[in-house]
């Protein structure tokens, strides 16, 4: 074979070789190396912009949302192949360069969250259907209702019995939550009249529905500190007391809890009034979190971070093998904020708070897992009580559901953290409470967001090329 031949068929597999590999290698291999990595990256810059919106509402600064709506990616392969032939004297010389170009363009569009998905998250209020969706999707029951329901309990103060009573129940295994729709009636002293002059007829409401399992008591536990039946009666008395105002009649096995209720209408269901409940916007939920007194969320220094999750009660393994719905820590008024509890002074608050440190401090001498688990400082108190719902409300007040860590550098390989006037912002990367609760925020915040049919000018940033 001459070498102008070797010369011509090198010249030929090269140029096959390029556009196979043009059209089968780099177009796969873009979108397994690309996808990951804009995946990975819009991941950690959503955590990030959740986490940043958490400590400016705690700063009193307004929230920011930039969504990332589009990416165009382009790529560019290119190829080039020269040869060339000398002669010198009676020899022939060949030679041939081989380049290949591969070039990424892309163009990332940025959405800033402004009018009606904006006002969804700022105005509309969670609907029962989320709260029945998150909880039976293993969220914690005491995390979902603890951030998105403002008011459980016709009275303020019964709060802290009904949000214990139900955390002590679906811990135990004595509850489901379910939503349903059920037919709203017209009052019968007054038929609502249409514009049309036609008189209004029942429309369905969606309740969630809270029902007792009496059958199937909680066996996981040790059958020695299984809880008896009477105990989960008692629990289930003072949550109807509560949201009723009445006394626990023993037919009742069923509580309906609906958002909102038109005043013009009585609701009925089994001849059983439903129960309105107060829930929070998604940004409300963020407001709530951070807002004195009671917050839910709780900014510490880190020695104050170390001590609260060293409490026997806060540690990991006293909370595993005991009490499968603490999804909080429990601080001792002494972990609180300056203005957590603005009655502290009071010789009344006083003595409440001492009698809830001595049941806190005994947490693992008690003898019932309901009241060792924290959920509540005795199931048999009597509910209707004024002095039993301050010392159940106390409780309550004491729990946060994300500890952040405020210092003067980042902490290094923390879950996230974020910069604000010359401090650092983190959750601790061992801290699985905080990061669940934190991921349900991040959860509530999606699910009242809504797409704009209108959207606003989006910038775009043209990344520009690599090599």
């Amino acid at each position: 074979m001459t070498t102008t031949t070797r010369f011509r068929l090198f010249l030929g597999c090269g140029v096959i070789l390029i556009g196979l590999a043009g059209c089968q290698f780099f177009g796969p291999t873009s979108i397994q190396v690309g996808r990951p990595v804009y995946n990975d990256v819009i991941q950690e810059t959503s955590k990030l912009q959740t986490f940043a919106n958490i400590i400016r509402v705690a700063k009193h600064e307004p929230t920011s949302f930039m969504e990332v709506s589009q990416i165009n990616a382009q790529f560019a392969v290119q190829g080039s192949l020269m040869g060339a032939v000398a002669g010198i004297g009676g020899t022939r010389i060949g030679s041939a360069n081989l380049g290949l170009l591969f070039q990424e363009n892309p163009n990332i569009t940025y959405t800033p969250l402004t009018g009606q998905s904006l006002v969804s998250q700022i105005a509309t209020p969670i609907t029962v259907d989320s709260l029945a969706n998150l909880i039976n999707s293993d969220w914690s029951i005491t995390s979902v209702l603890s951030l998105a329901v403002d008011r459980l309990t016709p009275g303020y103060e019964d709060y802290g019995m009904a949000i214990n009573a139900l955390i002590a129940l679906d811990d135990l295994g004595a509850i489901t939550i379910s939503v349903t729709k059920i037919e709203t009636s017209p009052p019968k002293t007054t038929k609502p009249i249409k514009e049309n002059g036609s008189s209004a007829s029942a429309e369905p409401s969606t309740v969630l529905e809270i029902t007792l399992q009496t059958s199937h008591p909680n066996t996981r536990r040790n059958p020695e500190q299984a809880p008896t039946l009477t105990e989960i009666r008692d629990l289930w008395c003072r949550l109807v007391a509560v949201m009723t105002h009445t006394k626990c009649p023993t037919s009742v096995e069923k509580l309906s809890l609906a958002v909102s209720v038109s005043p013009s209408r009585n609701i009925l269901y089994s001849n059983v009034a439903i129960n309105q409940i107060k829930t929070r916007s998604a940004i409300g939920i963020l407001k709530a979190a951070t807002e004195i007194p009671e917050p839910l969320v709780a900014i510490v220094p880190p020695e104050t971070y170390e001590v609260i999750t060293n409490r026997p009660w806060n540690r990991t393994k006293a909370r595993l093998s005991t009490c499968a719905n603490a999804s909080y820590y429990t601080l001792l008024p002494k972990d609180e904020g300056e203005f957590d509890n603005p009655t502290k002074n009071s010789k009344y608050d006083e003595m409440i708070t001492s009698r809830v440190v001595d049941k806190i401090s005994r947490f693992d001498q008690s003898p019932s897992v309901i009241e060792s688990c924290l959920y509540t400082i005795d199931y048999s108190l009597n509910p209707t009580n004024y002095e039993n719902s301050l010392l159940e409300n106390r409780l309550r007040n004491l729990r946060r559901f994300v500890l952040v860590i405020e210092s003067d550098h980042e902490i290094p390989g923390s879950y996230v953290s974020y910069p604000y006037r010359g401090k650092w912002y983190s959750i601790d990367l061992e801290d699985e409470i905080s990061q669940k609760n934190f991921v349900l925020i991040g959860q509530f915040l999606t699910m009242q967001s809504t797409v704009t049919t209108t959207p606003p000018p989006a910038p775009t940033v043209s990344v520009g090329g690599s090599p």
